[in-house]
């Protein structure tokens, strides 16, 4: 499938959104089916304080273009992005395995090895998607999935961080950078709390 911006069509007229499925400060994330190939998605809708104005979801399009055509085997793609009245949403894959906070929630002990090999695979992930210029907002246990084969997906690759949000985060100078034109992220966008 060829990923797109769609500024022109309406999310629900592309896509079937189902239960929601988490929320952070930033958005709600839903489980969704794309109406043109009935693929299954990930619909994260971001609310419309997250990107107060037209310049706020100008400069997070702009991040979030960058990783429109990149893949990696360990990264959920991102298949379209666009902006529903004053809300902007991205669609990516839908991921294949759960997330690492439900299994550490689950109160079942991971053995030391695997849990070494699934930070290693995120960070690779992640060192993947910086050395493409791809943002990401940080890692944790809310956006690395474990698959059923012992594979690890990252996702939120690309996705801006929510001006809300900007003082504190070492990525913060990313979005500032591409706000400002610059078609790759500068400073450290590799947080993580795993």
């Amino acid at each position: 499938m060829t990923t797109t911006i769609r500024p022109e069509m309406g999310l629900r007229d592309r896509y079937q959104l189902f239960r929601p499925i988490g929320e952070d400060e930033a958005a709600e994330i839903f489980f969704a089916r794309d109406l043109s190939d009935d693929a299954p998605v990930r619909v994260r809708l971001f609310r419309a304080e997250a990107f107060p104005d037209r310049a706020a979801r100008r400069a997070a399009m702009h991040q979030l273009a960058a990783a429109l055509d990149w893949k990696h085997p360990g990264a959920l793609a991102l298949r379209e992005l666009g902006v529903e009245g004053d809300r902007l949403y991205t669609v990516t894959e839908r991921p294949r395995g759960a997330l690492l906070r439900e299994r550490l929630a689950s109160g079942e002990r991971m053995a030391l090895a695997l849990a070494a090999s699934v930070v290693e695979r995120a960070l690779e992930v992640i060192e993947a998607a910086i050395v493409a210029g791809i943002a990401h907002p940080g890692l944790t246990p809310d956006n690395v999935f474990l698959n059923p084969y012992g594979g690890v997906e990252v996702g939120d690759l690309g996705q801006p961080i929510a001006l809300a949000a900007l003082g504190a985060t070492p990525a913060a100078g990313a979005l500032r950078s591409t706000a400002g034109g610059s078609d790759r992220p500068t400073g450290d966008c590799r947080r993580t709390s795993l």
